[in-house]
């Protein structure tokens, strides 16, 4: 299928973000247990994953939303849902720790999204996995889908998450994708925060005037 916004938008987003990103996961990761894996992609990048959990349990992969990383799914790989299941989380390209191309090409490909999404399961040794998309993932879900179908797969849950970009879905908070593009870091997260919080709440998000907060 077409993805109409993937363009050099996401590139200037995720090059902005990246050191940021980078901080807090290194912060981060000293007080979580994962197991790294590297992941390779059929087009070459190298894709950031963990895993989490009961290495026995039921399989989840989680994918996270456009400018964010594996950390948004903390709270649930340092649950009580990791004693019960294996989870896999990553960070999608151009995002997290995962390579970051240039070419605004790469994230137009929905094969290629297809295809990392795959490649991660593979890497990862999942078997049926239950597939979990929040907010963009619900469009890399769907690249996956129509490139390797539903055979490998358990299940799907989309978590607040679309399959394509409707401003009837999504109304006034898409006067925020322009911003969220921004090479000024503090933009980029302010932008960013007011998009997640009109994706929840109809109440306006906390100021701050500080680039390392990024919590919702």
């Amino acid at each position: 299928m077409p993805m109409t916004v993937r363009d050099s938008g996401c590139v200037k987003t995720t090059i902005a973000a990246s050191l940021f990103l980078a901080m807090a996961q290194t912060g981060l990761a000293a007080d979580q247990k994962f197991k790294p894996i590297n992941v390779k992609t059929p087009d070459g990048l190298t894709i950031s994953a963990q895993e989490w959990g009961n290495p026995a349990g039921p399989e989840i992969l989680f994918i996270h939303g456009f400018s964010q990383s594996h950390l948004s799914w903390i709270r649930q790989v340092d649950s009580d849902l990791a004693k019960e299941f294996r989870i896999v989380t990553y960070d999608l390209r151009g995002h997290g720790n995962s390579d970051k191309p240039l070419d605004a090409a790469r994230y137009r490909d929905s094969k290629a999204w297809g295809d990392e999404v795959q490649a991660v399961i593979d890497a990862a040794g999942l078997k049926r996995p239950v597939l979990v998309g929040w907010s963009y993932a619900g469009r890399v879900i769907s690249d996956y889908l129509s490139t390797h179908g539903t055979g490998q797969i358990a299940g799907i849950n989309f978590v607040d998450a679309p399959i394509k970009v409707d401003p009837a879905l999504i109304g006034d908070n898409l006067k925020n994708l322009p911003l969220m593009a921004s090479e000024d870091l503090l933009t980029n997260i302010t932008a960013t925060r007011t998009f997640l919080h009109g994706c929840f709440s109809k109440q306006p998000p906390p100021t701050t005037t500080r680039p390392c907060s990024r919590s919702t």
